[in-house]
């Protein structure tokens, strides 16, 4: 229903009828505590006549000879939990109906006042009230409200101008006064300000009148903050200055936000906006760094081709084929033994993701997936989401035939089963470092904080010979990725069987069979979520790589796995998987550790004979370009801004 003006109450009266309905509190119990002194007589605000505050504004009680203060606003924001207390509630009754009269009102008859401010002898509270001071409860359910508000001495200096004042008064006699009084006064002088409490006054000021943040609904940056409106941004501009900004209108408005709302007004240049355009002349030196162009000599790129292909949904695609016959120059001669699955592929091109949910197949020859005759190769992208399930099938339909979960209880535990049950926020949640869990994931991990979706890419291909699925799944750690996992490889025994029998597809992303599937979906090329960037994917399958499990050996326990970093397990180095780095120890190509590394892991220390010379240390694993060991398959990506800057170019905009 339409607000009755008559019935509205601005939010400066509200304040004034709920200070009044404390003060009446405070006076009606006054008596029941000592600690306030000779009464509330003494908190008034007066003149002083005499000693080093002589003409200043002090507390006490007043003399015949002393003038009392009073502030035209009953409402002080002298104290701030008083002025925070105050104002929330005043917030807890704001009546929407009213603000279609363009102001920020109430409706008077609803503040039922003496049942939700009552009077506490003394009550607890350890953020406003540790020491038990008497005071006034809230009895309010509204989000951010004090329970109470207890009497100090600053919340009584501020309600001292409400006492009565005395109705006796004293005559003064003309011949005494003239004798201690000047009479010729040629100048008054106003009391003297200080500078920084003149910044003190204008930034209190400017608290109470700059108003509240408007309701903007749309995130832009995908930064957590809402920055405007969806649709009809004018309109609600407007609309939004109409209901708090200052006005013939609505004289108890805030600061007009916009200059176009004060344009040809008393408030023209007295804006939030033209505020800050003021501001930011000042603050040039924080905006701007001097050195950010002074040596910048990198050349624009210029692209070589007019333009690209632009494929508007995942899942759709271009067809390729020869002029002549059907083999595009990946079966060959033999279809049941083709090329591809031989000397293996690679697989490049071109994305930009436009959104954060859109999943599907970048580029496939046949069909992995298919439940009947499974043939070649997929490049695919998924999503997960935060608030989905690990797990969106029954998380014991891959323990065995019959479906039996007390025997997939005894095969996982009930443990295991009940974390692939959960949400990807919960699972992560329950086991990062320092909650309780697996500790799988690192304090300062990034997953699921910029957004509630991830990106993923993964290149999966299917060996019709050998019936076997590969992936391109990789080792984490938790220093480089966040969340610590190892590998699974074809071949090794502590999986069980049948762990390769169900692979996440696109359409179902289901876990293997293996109970901690689920979370080596998260150990796939991971993409970061730029709605502006391209970014380049090589993809590769070679049949040739070497897939050795690593499990036998610890970088960390014996020393013979370990990373280029001489710390972290070849398990967990993504970068050894991706074919990037020489298999030392007992595989002898890669490098000694320096002084400093062994001190750092003293488990590389091994003074005997190895590969065939006196060795002071393990060897440790080193960089390279093709190992020969990791994961047959892998996917790898790089930004265009960062392979250009790469190049030596400056990267561009586009």
């Amino acid at each position: 229903m339409a607000c009755n003006t008559d019935l509205c109450l601005s939010k400066q009266d509200v304040r004034e009828i709920l200070v009044d309905y404390i003060l009446k509190l405070v006076i009606e119990h006054s008596d029941e505590v000592a600690d306030w002194g000779e009464g509330l007589e003494s908190r008034r605000r007066i003149v002083s006549t005499s000693g080093e505050n002589i003409g200043q504004l002090t507390t006490g009680t007043a003399s015949d000879l002393q003038d009392i203060f009073i502030y035209h606003e009953d409402f002080q924001e002298i104290d701030e939990f008083f002025k925070v207390a105050i104002n929330s509630l005043t917030s807890c009754y704001r009546n929407a109906d009213c603000e279609d009269i363009g102001t920020d009102c109430l409706y008077n008859e609803p503040l039922e006042l003496s049942s939700i401010l009552m009077w506490s002898p003394g009550f607890y509270d350890v953020d406003i009230n540790p020491l038990e001071l008497a005071g006034v409860t809230f009895s309010i359910d509204c989000e951010g409200t004090p329970a109470g508000l207890a009497i100090t001495n600053d919340v009584l200096n501020i309600l001292s101008q409400f006492i009565p004042f005395s109705i006796e008064k004293t005559e003064i006699d003309p011949e005494k006064a003239k004798q201690i009084l000047d009479t010729n006064i040629y100048e008054l002088i106003p009391p003297s300000v200080t500078r920084q409490e003149r910044i003190n006054i204008f930034f209190r000021e400017f608290e109470v009148l700059k108003g509240d943040i408007p309701n903007f609904n749309i995130d832009v940056d995908d930064d957590g903050i809402y920055d405007t409106w969806a649709i009809d941004v004018d309109g609600n501009q407007l609309s939004w200055h109409d209901a708090y900004g200052i006005s013939e209108l609505n004289i108890d408005g805030d600061i007009v936000r916009l200059d176009t709302h004060a344009a040809g007004t008393i408030n023209e240049g007295q804006t939030l906006q033209s505020l800050r355009d003021s501001i930011n002349v000042h603050l040039t030196d924080i905006d701007k760094d001097i050195y950010a162009n002074i040596f910048e000599q990198r050349p624009e790129y210029e692209n070589k081709s007019d333009g690209y292909m632009k494929i508007r949904g995942l899942n759709q695609g271009v067809i390729i084929r020869k002029e002549g016959g059907d083999d595009v120059g990946l079966i060959g001669d033999d279809e049941d033994n083709p090329i591809w699955l031989t000397d293996g592929f690679t697989i490049t091109t071109w994305v930009k993701f436009l959104d954060k949910t859109k999943y599907g197949t970048l580029f496939n020859f046949g069909n992995p997936f298919r439940e009947v005759d499974p043939y070649g190769f997929a490049l695919e992208t998924f999503t997960l989401h935060a608030d989905s399930l690990m797990n969106s099938e029954d998380p014991f339909i891959m323990c065995n035939d019959e479906n039996d979960p007390d025997l997939c209880a005894s095969t996982f535990g009930v443990d295991v089963m009940d974390q692939i049950s959960k949400t990807w926020r919960n699972y992560i949640l329950l086991n990062t470092e320092g909650n309780g869990g697996w500790n799988s994931f690192d304090s300062e991990h990034t997953f699921f904080l910029k957004s509630d979706y991830e990106r993923f890419i993964r290149l999966v291909v299917y060996d019709h010979i050998n019936d076997i699925m590969y992936d391109s799944h990789v080792g984490t750690s938790k220093a480089r990725e966040g969340i610590i996992q190892k590998r699974m490889v074809l071949g090794d025994p502590s999986y069980g069987d049948g762990y390769m029998d169900a692979i996440p597809s696109a359409d179902n992303i289901r876990p293997y069979g293996h109970s901690h599937w689920p979370v080596k979906l998260m150990m796939h090329q991971r993409v970061p979520l730029d709605f502006q960037e391209w970014y380049f994917i090589v993809a590769n399958f070679n049949p040739d790589i070497q897939e050795v499990t690593m499990h036998e050996h610890s970088c960390s326990g014996d020393g013979q796995t370990c990373a280029p970093n001489g710390i972290t397990s070849l398990k967990y180095f993504s970068d050894y998987w991706k074919w990037h780095v020489n298999y030392g120890a007992s595989g002898c190509d890669g490098i000694q550790p320096t002084a400093e590394q062994a001190i750092d892991n003293t488990n590389l220390v091994f003074p005997n004979s190895m590969c065939g010379v006196e060795v002071p240390y393990y060897n440790i694993g080193s960089y390279t370009h093709n190992s020969g060991h990791g994961a047959k398959c892998k996917v790898e990506l790089i930004s265009k801004s960062n392979l250009l800057r790469a190049r030596g170019f400056k990267p561009s905009e586009s």
